[in-house]
């Protein structure tokens, strides 16, 4: 009985040892991600050219650092969404995209904030 309990303190300590290196893995990457500020919203008002192009620089550089890029592009566009700020959210319901999915489409939303704010 005694040779069950230690082969199941083992497996157990085994479990929690490769647990533990898991987290400690996804711990740092969270940490490692969220780190990384997001573009500042897009403020509205004098000079928003200037301002979207400062936005969309950010954008292109913060969706690389945190891989962002390498997600789907509903994910991508979510964030964008949310990042960009409420009154730029405004302006991005009142567009008309060529295709449903369009509206989900980071390369499409891009281009109709160019478009408009320009």
């Amino acid at each position: 009985m005694n040779a069950d309990i230690g082969c199941n303190v083992t497996l157990y300590n085994v479990d929690v040892t490769w647990c533990q290196k898991l987290n400690s893995l996804t711990m740092a990457s969270v940490t490692a991600t969220s780190s990384i500020p997001p573009p500042a919203p897009l403020k509205l008002g004098t000079d928003v050219a200037a301002h979207w192009e400062r936005f969309r620089s950010e954008w292109q550089n913060y969706e690389t650092a945190t891989e962002l890029d390498k997600t789907t592009e509903k994910r991508r566009s979510a964030v964008l969404l949310a990042c960009v700020g409420p009154a730029a959210h405004t302006v991005f319901r009142s567009f008309k995209f060529d295709e449903e999915e369009d509206c989900t489409s980071v390369d499409k939303i891009i281009e109709a904030f160019d478009s408009y704010w320009q």
